[in-house]
């Protein structure tokens, strides 16, 4: 049932034109937007209603990503937390009552579309940035950089495609490209970095995680997310050494049940949803699988389609959309229809 509805015109100079990338961001009273193209909205959580609005990217005279912003906006104790871009105001801190700035931080040619990640690592609370040449740490209150790791170390693939959000294993931080495969670093207490592994120098990537888009889970020492291919593929945290992946070892299954059907191109990615000793996956095929993952393997214990693909991306059909969860009910959407699945009554035995 519609409770309300805001909506405002803007030209969209982007590949994929579309509407909103990101998720609004709901704090107390108010939802945070920020719009493909730079929009930045706060409005009123119970009407709708406009209360304050920007734009970073007219602001700050930059230019929205090639694909759109996409990040979504971060709310931290006072401060409302934005992509923007350009000479020193990549990310933009603002006062999340009226809009006023507050810092700004990091010069980006591209700001990319990584979502911002806060942890406490050493005692340190800070907001984990990754943009199109390095990952960095900035302090919350001041926008101040903590410390910076290049990735990657050799020029970047442009337009870029720093989207997979940063994985933060206490101390150390996992990252992971199409193009420049992975890399784990460790933060040293005086917050200098070391790099402990990467496969970018792997430039056929056929034994790491290069993902495109899916967040990598965490497992039993090991790390386990989508190749650009579509292999589902486990490594190890230590060394980033292949552990198991999933079209080798599912090849001589009677049926072959694949993640993500193999031979499928085109930025393939899926959704995980940890829920006790079991995985939720929401493929971008629609369909919702039960499993183990673990550094062991992975074993599907039962699937369903909820969705049919409704777009298209170099000749392959997807459903580029992340589930929510409330409540035990899972909503997901295509560019057709929104539903809402009851999990409540799903048995693990």
């Amino acid at each position: 049932k519609e409770i309300w509805t805001y909506e405002y015109e803007t030209e969209l100079k982007v590949s994929y034109p579309g509407g909103p990338r990101s998720n609004p961001t709901v704090d107390g009273d108010r939802v945070y937007i920020q719009g493909t193209m730079g929009e930045v909205l706060c409005l009123e959580a119970a009407t709708g209603d406009l209360i304050w609005q920007i734009n970073v990217a007219e602001k700050y005279a930059t230019k929205p990503p090639v694909w759109g912003y996409a990040s979504q906006p971060l709310v931290i104790g006072d401060l409302l937390i934005c992509a923007a871009g350009g000479e020193g105001t990549g990310v933009v801190a603002m006062k999340k009552m009226t809009g006023e700035e507050f810092w700004t931080s990091i010069t980006a040619r591209e700001i990319g579309y990584a979502p911002y990640v806060v942890a406490e690592i050493h005692g340190k609370e800070q907001l984990i940035v990754w943009y199109d040449v390095a990952i960095c740490g900035l302090e919350i209150a001041t926008g101040g950089q903590l410390w910076s790791h290049k990735f990657p170390d050799a020029k970047p693939q442009r337009p870029v495609v720093s989207i997979v959000p940063p994985k933060v294993l206490g101390d150390k931080i996992f990252v992971s490209n199409f193009y420049h495969g992975s890399m784990l670093i460790q933060l040293q207490p005086d917050f200098s970095t070391e790099q402990l592994w990467s496969t970018e120098n792997d430039r056929k990537h056929d034994a790491d995680i290069n993902s495109i888009m899916s967040t990598v889970v965490q497992r039993d020492g090991s790390l386990i997310g989508v190749a650009g291919n579509g292999e589902l593929r486990c490594v190890s945290t230590k060394d980033g050494s292949l552990l198991w992946r999933s079209y080798e070892a599912l090849a001589t299954a009677e049926e072959d049940p694949q993640v993500i059907p193999r031979g499928d191109k085109g930025f393939p990615s899926l959704f995980a949803i940890e829920n006790k000793d079991r995985f939720w996956l929401f493929t971008d095929q629609g369909e919702l699988i039960l499993s183990d993952l673990s550094a062991d393997g992975y074993r599907e214990l039962g699937r369903t389609k909820l969705l049919d693909t409704t777009a298209k991306s170099r000749g392959r059909a997807y459903v580029w959309c992340p589930p929510a969860c409330s409540d035990g009910m899972l909503f997901v959407r295509n560019e057709k229809e929104l539903i809402c699945v009851d999990m409540r009554a799903v048995s693990y035995n």
